[in-house]
């Protein structure tokens, strides 16, 4: 499909091989050099992401850092049933430290480990 002599962007295969013959035309305003290039694509980068930043799309995909520091092994993940009682008493006192339920858990078992050793 063209539009006024362009060809639509659906129209891979056709771009492509264009692109390979190298009869694409540059659209003016879409060169981007430098400081320019990188904010550009930080920005994109961050919309696609779904973050409000660079740094957090960044961080978003390059995914959950290790438990342990150094990262020595790959952390551990538990699965564990609870009574529902519990689980809330959980997860309010994670909301109310802004604090996630793993985090609440690991701190909650390491004490009671270390009390146990005493």
């Amino acid at each position: 499909m063209y539009e006024k002599g362009r060809l639509m962007m659906s129209e891979y295969s056709e771009l492509a091989a264009q692109a390979g013959q190298g009869r694409l035309e540059r659209v003016p305003g879409t060169i981007r050099n430098g400081d320019e290039a990188k904010a550009f694509l930080d920005s994109a980068f961050a919309k696609a992401a779904g973050t409000k930043t660079a740094d957090e799309a960044y961080q978003l995909a390059a995914g959950r850092p290790p438990l342990n520091r150094p990262a020595t092994a790959p952390s551990i993940m538990w699965r564990l049933r609870v009574p529902s009682s519990l689980d809330q008493r959980v997860r309010a006192y994670a909301q109310a430290e802004n604090r996630t339920i793993s985090d609440v858990t690991r701190e909650a078992v390491d004490s009671y480990l270390t009390r146990q050793a005493a």
